[in-house]
């Protein structure tokens, strides 16, 4: 079955995400938990909810059950003439379970979905099982009462996969729970190599000037000059967003994508912290010696991307993705000699420490009112089957042998994502390619990473280049590198993980604001870095302060 598999997928492969990727269970962060399982620190069911558990009903054991839910696509229509009521996923879900899941709406965007739940949820009127998009949604459903605790039905009826899974992060996965009951089925995230930024540099110029890869920030400023000065452009891509600028500074110890704990215990964001304040004197240096084009400020990614396609800058810090965007359009434009390679964060006066902060896609919630929440769990149970167990049958791989579906794989509220998948992605696509043995694959996700990268090793094709930069580029695979880097334990922990108090949503975008236009004008020389301290007071003032206090709050009790 496994090589008529892999034989579908050469005929269809599947690009499930660009952006997916994730990290093994050995790799990820330790547990702010211990060693308990989500489960195990949980409170144990009661008994009246265990009462109300029923036996879920097959196909062949009566009357079919019904599930209303709400959903959220894309702005492309469903692939061949489906539709939000009638897909691949709904007449699975019929033919599998006797289940017919009827939309009660649908949406092609996430704003107007959290306009319509926020709606539904004033209204006290939900579908049966929907997903709550963030963690503040989820409690705003329980403290409306409209939730059914899931607790006794996750530990009945989930499979050991998915079980599996939950224990793969207890952390983000116990997020689901409050007040010790399962009220979201956590579903969970792509992984935590998806998080380091690393610095991509042209390789076809590294080559004709005889230079070697980044150590330090001072090795960085000679690959940066000797670029601008041999052909022109800019020494260093960048943005208004400051992205650039933040991910280096973790090479003077600062951590301005987070918040932290200080020595005297109590949490305060790393963007305030004195470090900062020495990576922007640098940056400032960098912007009066020409490396950084002056116009950045008014680019947003797509625009900082350009410099990098039309062949005037060879420095990005980027993630693991560059394969698919840009680096698709650079070697379209400049030819496949002009490929970037991925190295690691240079150091100025500290080691690297990369910043793994809290994601979570969703939540899958059930209504208090649903008759049948085990099958919810049931067709949670399949999703995994269908995505992440080698064995399974091959209808229940066919999403990833259909080139059509793309992003509509993935559209269901029954889904949770398998965090290690990337990472034995990782290992299957290298052993393949080093060993020309593709049926040692036995992961369709695996097989379509590996299609794709042997389509740039073979015939230099640009389609393939973000799988082969992904999970094929040996030492230079993004995923390698991040799996060296969360197995030496060279991160650190967002000091928040999980819910933010309300004051974060009052003052937050304004405090960004705040920081992020302070920060460019120091950067761009329209003041002294001796301004930080000024900038950090007005920030304190304006809410700041505020806020800190309502997250240490949050988090001591």
């Amino acid at each position: 079955m496994k090589k008529r598999f892999l034989s579908l997928l050469l005929t269809g492969a599947l690009l499930l995400s660009v952006t997916a990727c994730g990290s093994g269970t050995d790799n990820a962060p330790a547990s702010r938990t211990g060693e308990e399982s989500a489960q195990e620190t949980q409170s144990e069911p009661e008994s009246e909810q265990e009462s109300q558990k029923t036996e879920v009903q097959t196909q062949e054991s009566g009357e079919p059950i019904t599930l209303t839910i709400a959903n959220v696509g894309s702005s492309q229509p469903y692939p061949n003439g489906e539709s939000a009521e009638d897909n691949w996923w709904t007449r699975q879900y019929k033919e599998r379970f006797n289940v017919d899941v009827k939309t009660e709406w649908y949406t092609n965007d996430g704003d107007s979905y959290n306009t319509k739940l926020n709606m539904a949820i004033v209204s006290k009127s939900i579908p049966d099982a929907f997903t709550a998009t963030s963690l503040r949604q989820l409690k705003e459903l329980v403290d409306a009462d409209l939730l059914m605790d899931m607790t006794p039905y996750f530990e009945e009826y989930a499979s050991d996969l998915v079980k599996s899974i939950a224990k793969q992060d207890p952390d983000t996965f116990n997020t689901g729970y409050i007040d010790g009951k399962m009220y979201g089925v956590t579903q969970m995230h792509y992984g935590w190599s998806s998080n380091p930024y690393y610095v991509w540099l042209r390789n076809d110029w590294m080559e004709e000037q005889n230079l070697e890869a980044p150590k330090t920030i001072d090795d960085l400023v000679n690959i940066m000059t000797t670029f601008k000065n041999a052909y022109g452009g800019w020494g260093l891509a960048a943005d208004k967003s400051l992205y650039t600028f933040k991910s280096l500074a973790l090479a003077w110890g600062a951590q301005p994508d987070i918040w932290i704990t200080k020595d005297d215990g109590t949490m305060e964001p790393g963007a305030i912290q004195p470090e900062m304040k020495e990576a922007l004197a640098v940056f400032a240096q960098w912007y009066k010696d020409g490396l950084i084009d002056p116009n950045f400020t008014t680019y947003d990614m797509t625009a900082m991307n350009n410099g990098i396609i039309d062949g005037s800058i060879g420095v990005e810090v980027y993630q693991q993705w560059w394969g698919y965007n840009p680096g698709a359009d650079v070697v379209k434009q400049n030819g496949p000699e002009a490929v970037f390679h991925p190295f690691e964060l240079p150091t100025a006066t500290h080691d690297i420490l990369y910043p793994m902060s809290y994601t979570n896609r969703g939540y899958t919630v059930v209504s208090k009112d649903c008759e049948h929440p085990e099958a919810v769990i049931e067709l949670i149970n399949f999703y995994a089957d269908a995505f992440f167990n080698p064995d399974a049958d091959e209808e229940a791989k066919f999403l990833l042998t259909d080139t059509a579906y793309g992003d509509y794989a993935h559209i269901t509220p029954f889904r949770i994502q398998d965090t290690t998948v990337e990472d034995q992605n990782l290992e299957q696509v290298t052993y393949a390619i080093e060993n020309n043995d593709p049926d040692s694959i036995t992961l369709g996700t695996a097989s379509q990473k590996y299609i794709g990268a042997m389509k740039w090793i073979e015939d230099q094709d640009p389609s393939g280049l973000g799988d082969y930069f992904q999970h094929g580029a040996g030492e230079f695979a993004a995923f390698r590198l991040a799996v060296n880097i969360l197995n030496e334990k060279r991160y650190q922990l967002n000091a928040i993980w999980g819910l933010t108090p309300d004051e974060m949503d009052t003052y937050g975008s304004t405090l960004d604001d705040i920081l992020t236009e302070g920060f460019t004008k120091i950067i761009i020389g329209d003041e002294d870095v001796s301004y930080f301290d000024e900038l950090v007071s007005n920030w304190r003032t304006a809410g700041g302060d505020t806020v800190i206090e309502a997250v240490n709050k949050m988090y001591a009790e």
